[in-house]
This record gives C-alpha cells, sequence and structure tokens, in this order.
C-alpha cells in the first residue's frame, strides 16, 4: 500500500502478520493508493480484537475514531487464530487468489469440485479455505470446523489423481486449541510450471473471484509462452556448453556435467549488493549459497567429487562473480599444471541472480576392484544427482537473501555419455547394467519458490530423472530427491 500526504500529515501505518495492512489517519487523512479498501471502516474495537488490546491501544493513540483496513488479495491465514479474527471482525473476502469452501465432501462430484478449484490456481498461484461458510443474502461468512482425520490425505490424493497433470500443492492444518481433530484446512497452490491444468478434459483459469473455463485461444497461448521459456533456458544452457574452457584449451578428455537456474523475471541487479559484500573465499554469498546448500544434500551423492569444495577461488567475471577452482581463476581460462580436469568446478552468481556451473568429471576412468584390469570410463550419475539437488538450493538461497519471490528457469546438461554405464553398475560384481546410447543429455524446467522451499526434490528429480531412468538407477538415488528439506 503506497501513501501520499502533506508535509504536517503524521500517518501511522501497521503491517500485520499475514499480509493484513491497516493504516491510521492523521489530522487531515491520509490518500491511499492501488487496493486498500478505503471504503471500509473498521471500528477500534475490531482492530483490538485483530490485534490484542495492547497493539489497538497503541495504534490508537493518534484518537481516531476508526481505521482504513484491507485484507491483501494474496493473504491466507496462517493460524486458527488468525482465521477466527478476521472472519470476526467482517473482512474475510473471496479474490483473484483466494477461495472459500465450506466443506470438501467424499461424492465422486465432490472430488471433481475441488480438484477444479484447485486447478484454476495454476496460473496466478493461490489458496482454498476449508471450513468457512458464506451466507450469500448477507454476505457474511460463519466458521463451520471439519474433521481432521485423514482429510490433508484425501486432498493430497484429489491433487495428485484428478488433475493433469498433477498438481503441486502445500496444506496448512489450523486445528483448534480445544479440540486437535477438529479445525480448518488451507490448500496452497503455488504458480506451476505447467499451467494451465486440466480436470475432466477442460482447462480453468480463475476470475476475479469465481472459476472460469479457458477457451481454446488461452489455452493456446498460454503453451505458447511455456515454450518461449523453454526456448529461453535452453538457450542459456546451450552458452554454457559453447563456453567451456577446457574444450577451447583442446583438453577435455571426459565429459563435462553444466548447469543453469536463471530468475524468470528479469532484474539486472537483482544480486549486485549480494556480491559486493564477498571479500574472500568464504565471505558472502559464496558460504550462505553455495556451502550452506551442502546440508540438505544427501550423504549418498555429496560423497561424489568434485565438491563445491574445490572452488576455493573467488574471480571477477564480466556478469558477476566466480567460486571457481584455481585452474579457472584467471580470466576462466584453463591454465592447469598437469591433469586437473577431474578437479575443476566453476559456479557463477551473476548480478542479474543468475547462476552458472561446471563440473569437470561427469565420466570418469574405473578400474574396479582389480588393479589390473583395463580401466573402464563411466558416468557418475551419482555426481549429477548431488548438483542438481545443490542448484536447486542455490537457487532458493539467494531468492531469500535477494527478495526475489517470482518463479525461476532451470537447465541441466552432460556430455560424454555414449556407450558408457553408470558408475554403480560397474562396481558391481560382475558389472552389469545399461551403457547410455546418446553422446549427450539434456533436461529443463520451472520452478516457483513455493514448490523449490516445500518440494526442492521434485524440481531436482525432473531435472536428471530421465537420465537416471535411462541408465537404470533410479532407484539407487531414490533417497537423494526424498531426503528431509529442513
Amino acid at each position: 500500500m503506497h501513501l501520499s500526504e502533506p508535509a504536517d500529515i503524521n500517518p501511522f501505518t501497521e503491517t500485520l502478520q499475514g499480509g493484513l495492512f491497516a493504516c491510521l489517519p492523521g489530522r487531515h487523512g491520509v490518500k491511499t493508493r492501488g487496493r486498500c479498501g478505503g471504503d471500509r471502516r473498521l471500528p477500534l474495537e475490531k482492530l483490538e480484537l485483530l490485534l490484542g488490546s495492547e497493539r489497538g491501544a497503541r495504534i490508537a493513540s493518534g484518537q481516531p475514531d476508526s481505521v482504513c483496513f484491507m485484507v491483501e488479495s494474496t493473504w491466507a491465514p496462517e493460524s486458527e487464530h488468525e482465521l477466527r479474527s478476521v472472519v470476526e471482525a467482517g473482512m474475510l473476502t473471496e479474490t483473484h487468489h483466494l477461495d472459500i469452501k465450506r466443506e470438501i465432501g467424499v461424492k465422486p462430484g465432490d472430488r471433481a469440485e475441488l480438484a477444479r478449484d484447485l486447478a484454476q490456481f495454476a496460473i496466478d498461484g493461490g489458496a482454498v479455505i476449508v471450513g468457512v461458510e458464506e451466507d450469500k443474502a448477507t454476505r457474511t461468512w460463519t466458521l463451520t470446523p471439519q474433521k481432521l482425520v485423514g482429510l490433508q490425505e484425501r486432498i493430497e490424493q484429489i491433487a495428485n489423481s484428478q488433475i493433469d497433470p498433477p498438481l503441486s500443492i502445500a496444506i496448512r492444518v489450523l486445528a483448534l486449541a480445544e479440540d486437535p481433530t477438529q479445525g480448518y484446512v488451507v490448500i496452497q497452490v503455488p504458480v506451476s510450471p505447467r499451467a494451465p491444468h486440466m480436470v475432466g478434459g477442460i482447462y480453468y483459469g480463475r476470475g476475479e473471484t469465481r472459476r472460469n473455463r479457458l477457451s481454446d485461444a488461452e489455452v493456446t497461448r498460454y503453451h505458447a509462452a511455456r515454450r518461449d521459456t523453454t526456448s529461453r533456458i535452453e538457450d542459456l544452457l546451450q552458452a554454457e556448453i559453447d563456453r567451456d574452457p577446457i574444450i577451447a584449451a583442446g583438453q577435455a578428455r571426459r565429459g563435462h556435467l553444466y548447469l543453469v537456474a536463471q530468475p524468470e523475471i528479469d532484474h539486472d541487479e537483482l544480486a549486485l549488493t549480494l556480491l559486493e559484500s564477498a571479500q574472500g573465499p568464504m565471505a558472502e554469498p559464496y558460504r550462505t549459497i553455495t556451502a550452506g546448500a551442502e546440508q540438505f544434500v544427501h550423504q549418498s551423492v555429496r560423497i561424489y567429487e568434485p565438491s563445491p569444495g574445490y572452488a576455493s577461488s573467488i574471480a571477477i567475471r564480466s556478469t558477476g562473480r566466480a567460486y571457481c577452482s584455481q585452474t579457472l581463476s584467471d580470466g576462466r581460462r584453463y591454465r592447469p599444471d598437469g591433469d586437473f580436469e577431474s578437479d575443476t568446478v566453476d559456479i557463477e552468481v551473476h548480478e542479474d541472480g543468475g547462476i552458472r556451473a561446471m563440473v569437470g568429471r561427469m565420466t570418469e576412468e574405473y578400474a574396479g576392484r582389480n588393479s589390473r584390469s583395463t580401466p573402464e570410463s563411466v558416468i557418475f550419475d551419482g555426481l549429477a544427482v548431488a548438483y542438481a539437488v545443490r542448484l536447486v538450493h542455490w537457487a532458493r538461497m539467494l531468492s531469500v537473501l535477494t527478495g526475489y519471490h517470482s518463479g525461476w528457469l532451470f537447465g541441466i546438461a552432460a556430455t560424454g555419455l555414449e556407450g558408457r554405464r553408470s558408475l554403480v553398475w560397474a562396481q558391481r560384481f560382475p558389472p552389469r547394467g545399461p551403457h547410455y546410447d546418446q553422446d549427450s543429455y539434456r533436461r529443463t524446467t520451472t520452478a516457483t519458490l513455493t514448490e523449490m522451499t516445500e518440494h526442492p526434490g521434485v524440481v531436482a528429480k525432473r531435472l536428471i530423472g530421465a537420465l537416471l531412468r535411462g541408465l537404470g538407477t533410479t532407484e539407487e538415488f531414490q533417497e537423494a530427491f526424498s531426503q528431509p528439506q529442513n
């Protein structure tokens, strides 16, 4: 909410938890712009109900008779008390980002109805509150607590089985203090990278306050936009392959791994302040973004080297900063004294928030347990899994540090794979497993910050899962994607 007032007016603006805003008029009032509900006057006793008597009294120190109040369109309650307070204050309303339901029935038609309600938010994001009933005649709301046992599982099943493609959601249960078996459910739907979504062969979107069917023209437009996004990240990924410094130096003997993460919304100086704070190999943002992500990498794949710890040098690049192996510290020119390809790691953080990484050991010679046997060139798919997980967390941490809350574009590529099998199979006795039939692997995806925070393993698996399937090692690395992210 933006405020505009003459110099002699001293308005008081209070930001409330969960996206609630109140503004207190000064002696001559306050002009507001944007979506402030200036026509809705909230008496002080209701303000005290929302904030508690102490905060209400503090805000009321200017002795007004009421305040201007609104519920932000992206608001969703974080506690049972917060929901109850807003309902009792008479300020709950459906918006473009918020739908409200009394209950979720058990009949097939009820399940389909919830599926449609969830699918409508896939384009712009939103939330569904379950457990509040509307009196359409008076346009008021009444709390109707629901039985919580099994409710979350039913909702997740509907999102996974009745929406095409399955929709990623986050569920918040608001249990009653006096009876934890009853309460309310907030279903949050992040912006989906695969929107729009279908239910029963029909695509849905959200209008100002109502669900609507998308026309063929609208569906075509959304699909075209998705193709444009895919082309953009594929171009960024190809650019990283083309600038490989080891290949440029004519010293590539192994396959390489390339990773790209780019904010979906362009901002030329998104990470500039963050990068300017970096003063040494363990300074920000290296410690927070790169080393900080290691706690989220499962031990089963963290053992694959080279790890980000091999990036022991900081280098200034034209696009930002690099955390790299010493062999790339001089203008990203590869000038090793010996064979250091397998130890090479180059991680760039760009001023616009983009992240780029190159690792020089996607394949390696493996002699097995018998040192006299002929070495076999194998694929380090575990290394790719580890870096896919890291990439998601690097982007998530950069979002937190820069205040960026929109979506991300991700890409991963691996080269030198044809005719090789996974190290996992080569280590078995006798060695077995399929040999990969393509020289390179590429995948791209998009993700919202909510999905990166709530389900980072899902995003990482979209990037690298197809390679694992082609190598027959999906089960070997399943735990790396399901590791608790907290």
